[in-house]
């Protein structure tokens, strides 16, 4: 490729496409002028139908022009990019023979004379980086063909041959069959189903409605949809749904699962009827699609937060038989998961009543666990809707109405096992998501999830972090005895945030979206994560880990000559160190459990955090260009060299020797080390082993101390480490302070 790359292929292709979207869009819009201008001797419901199908013709025309101009523009840049790339290689190799060196086929580089070996090394390394640009530079391209020709297929309109029509005269058509004395007959029930399957999508359609991408129906087709169900009642559907079910009709099963899944096609707020001049989707539907009594069954709650069951459960077993690729729309999706978390929880109070005082309290209450399952399977195909019940908020930025979010996301979690994880399973992989709306989103989430479950003045019983501590009708067990998977998920969605949660300047940051939450809230959040032990210790050494990216972050910084104007980031690591101290009391002292319980799962947590790769950091240190790449060592061996050099909890067995600015004074040393920044100096030269390498902290405070006294060891290592950073220009002693001080902070919080 390289030796036979053309530098105008992709010009000449470039400039072909955008003559030909140019060519579509002006045809469009020559056609959409000539039926405006029949507007002027033309009106009535003939031409408003007319209109808006030559709308929607214009709109995808345009659409399809718009994406093939944009890809246009991406051959463009290849033509640059591949093409200097290329350009680059090309030229290394025919000035190979004259350096004295052979390129092989395999891009290996073979000095042919001792002169030339590190010339070789060199261009090696060359060599391997325009590859590597070659590859992106190809994916990317690659990547961009492959997005409109699915583009192009979603946008392109077929006509099904169905009109709105078709759909109401089938709606009038079951409402006076309901209404005979024999009920629906099968053949009518038969022809409803196979209207209803010609109105579903198609796979490249329901790939993007999974993907969040909007999707653009024939106006026919849309009409055809909405007609049918603005035509029939939440009644009518459960007789038909009832019939499906019960009936042995030939193709019921599959008629039952069109029914289904054209209900929640209604509801998406991602099908519309193409698009509009600002790429926005025209027309699209939406939750006031669903029948009124449906939507009214939803709505109304009993003091107890349950739903109307006669109506929700019907719909719960209809939904059940719709194929798993079609989602609800953000509404509706929002509305069944919190008809769902009553109906859980409420599952649990049934079961202590006897029988027929259960059957009375709460109907079909045998049938509550498949219930809330089936809602929430539905509902939550839909992560817009999975962010709203987090937040409170519609994407649009409508609040939901009559919600209390507290409640709703604390009955999920304790009670709605497996089934409500994808409530939450999802953020952390958008967390730091390249697009700023799908982070800010997984953010917001986040951050929602964080107050609930942190909140001990809202939420059941008034008091949410209790709950998660004692899960009522659980025998005051918590989530990390009672549900591992949810407690797992809580700490999966969670670890993202963690530096947001110690309040870490943004600025360092990979996310974006997590709102402030107090120190308490922090603690609160830690402790319910700790109720589950090896949870806890995952959780926890990430956190830890945390703490050593930060040091590194601030040494780097010493480096650059930046140090003193960053000296909050010590802030930030005593208050990370201090949610995990006390989140571990606090969980221990609701299970009536002693200071050494806590001490020990620290512990856990403390040498789990050394094997830790990768940080929840941006990797945006405070240096300048002479520390270029040296950042990269976040991601690699020298954070794990310090992760675990933190104070334990004081169990009071021993003296109270607190050494934690002298653990931090240190890090500071084996961290510059690892930067390539400390001078030889004979009073350092005691805490290196054999290799060259700093001591662990712990055998350093050891070194020339022969009574091996804690106390004596930190203060001998801090003050050789303090004078050594002085000497040479990196003052920390304000740093390491404020490590201490917020650390105590914590401490001190009721």
């Amino acid at each position: 490729m390289v030796q036979a790359w053309d530098p105008g292929t992709f010009a000449r292709a470039s400039r072909v496409m955008a003559d030909r979207a140019d060519a579509l869009f002006n045809h469009g819009k020559r056609l959409r002028d000539a039926f405006d201008a029949l507007g002027e001797q033309w009106d009535g419901a003939a031409h408003t139908a007319a209109d808006d199908r030559a709308n929607a013709e214009w709109g995808h025309a345009k659409a399809v022009a718009v994406r093939v101009e944009e890809t246009a523009d991406s051959l463009a840049r290849a033509t640059y990019d591949l093409g200097s790339t290329c350009e680059a290689l090309q030229a290394l190799l025919l000035d190979a023979p004259r350096k004295r060196l052979l390129v092989r086929d395999d891009w290996t580089v073979t000095a042919l004379d001792p002169e030339s070996q590190a010339l070789a090394v060199a261009e090696a390394q060359r060599i391997t980086g325009l590859l590597a640009d070659l590859e992106a530079f190809d994916a990317t391209l690659a990547a961009a063909l492959t997005s409109l020709a699915r583009d192009v297929d979603q946008l392109t309109p077929t006509d099904t041959g169905i009109t709105p029509s078709d759909s109401i005269e089938l709606a009038n058509r079951l409402r006076a069959e309901l209404g005979s004395p024999l009920g629906i007959t099968p053949a009518l029930a038969a022809e409803i189903g196979e209207h209803l399957a010609q109105l579903g999508l198609s796979p490249a359609q329901l790939a993007a409605t999974a993907a969040g991408q909007p999707v653009s129906l024939p106006p026919d087709q849309l009409g055809a949809l909405r007609a049918f169900f603005t035509e029939t009642s939440g009644s009518d559907l459960r007789s038909l749904s009832w019939h499906y079910d019960n009936e042995a009709d030939p193709g019921g099963d599959e008629h039952h699962t069109a029914l289904a899944n054209a209900l929640l096609l209604v509801s998406n707020e991602q099908i519309g009827a193409g698009l509009d001049h600002h790429g926005e989707l025209r027309s699209p539907g939406g939750y006031q699609y669903v029948p009124d009594d449906i939507r009214e069954a939803l709505a109304n709650r009993r003091d107890d937060g349950l739903p109307g069951m006669t109506t929700v459960k019907p719909l719960a077993d209809l939904l059940a038989t719709a194929d798993p690729q079609y989602a609800p729309g953000e509404e509706l999706g929002a509305q069944l998961v919190h008809a769902a978390a009553p109906i859980g929880a409420l599952s649990v109070e049934a079961e202590q009543l006897d029988g027929r005082n259960a059957t009375l309290e709460y109907p079909f209450h045998r049938d509550y666990p498949e219930i809330s399952d089936t809602l929430l399977d539905v509902g939550l195909r839909n992560t817009d809707s999975a962010a709203a019940i987090l937040t409170g908020t519609y994407s649009h930025g409508a609040d939901l109405p009559s919600y209390d979010r507290d409640t709703t996301v604390a009955q999920l979690l304790l009670h709605g096992g497996s089934s409500a994880t994808p409530l939450i399973d999802w953020i952390a992989d958008d967390a730091t998501s390249p697009d700023h709306d799908t982070a800010t989103r997984a953010g917001q989430s986040a951050h929602g999830l964080a107050q609930a479950i942190g909140s001990d003045t809202t939420g059941i019983g008034g008091n949410n972090h209790h709950a998660f501590l004692n899960v009522p009708h659980h025998d005051n067990h918590a989530i990390g005895h009672t549900s591992p998977e949810t407690t797992r998920a809580i700490a999966n969605a969670l670890t993202p945030y963690i530096p947001n949660m110690g309040q870490v300047n943004p600025n360092l940051l990979a996310t974006d979206g997590f709102g402030a939450v107090s120190h308490g809230e922090a603690v609160r959040i830690f402790s319910v994560i700790d109720s589950n032990a090896d949870v806890a210790a995952d959780f926890n050494a990430r956190a830890y880990r945390s703490v050593s990216d930060l040091e590194v972050i601030y040494i780097e910084s010493l480096v650059g000559g930046n140090g003193n104007r960053h000296t909050d980031i010590g802030s930030y690591i005593g208050w990370i160190q201090g949610y995990i101290e006390h989140g571990y009391i606090v969980e221990a002292e609701d299970r009536s459990e002693g200071i050494l319980s806590a001490a020990a799962s620290q512990r856990e947590a403390i040498e789990r955090a050394s094997t830790i790769v990768g940080s929840t950091l941006s990797f945006a240190p405070y240096v300048g260009p002479a520390m270029s790449g040296a950042s990269a060592l976040l991601g690699e061996s020298l954070p794990s060299r310090i992760a675990g050099n933190v104070e334990p909890i004081y169990t009071g067995d021993m003296i109270n020797s607190d050494q934690t600015i002298a653990r931090h004074t240190y890090n500071a040393i084996v961290t510059l080390d690892g930067l390539g920044a400390i001078s030889p100096d004979t009073r350092l030269d005691a805490f290196r082993s054999g290799t060259g390498d700093f001591l662990p902290y712990s055998e350093a405070i050891l070194v020339d101390n022969p009574h091996n006294n804690a106390l004596t060891g930190s203060a001998k290592l801090d003050s050789i480490s303090i004078n050594y950073l002085t000497d040479n220009g990196f003052p920390i002693s304000d740093y390491t302070q404020r490590i201490q001080n917020a650390r105590l902070e914590i401490g001190k919080l009721k």
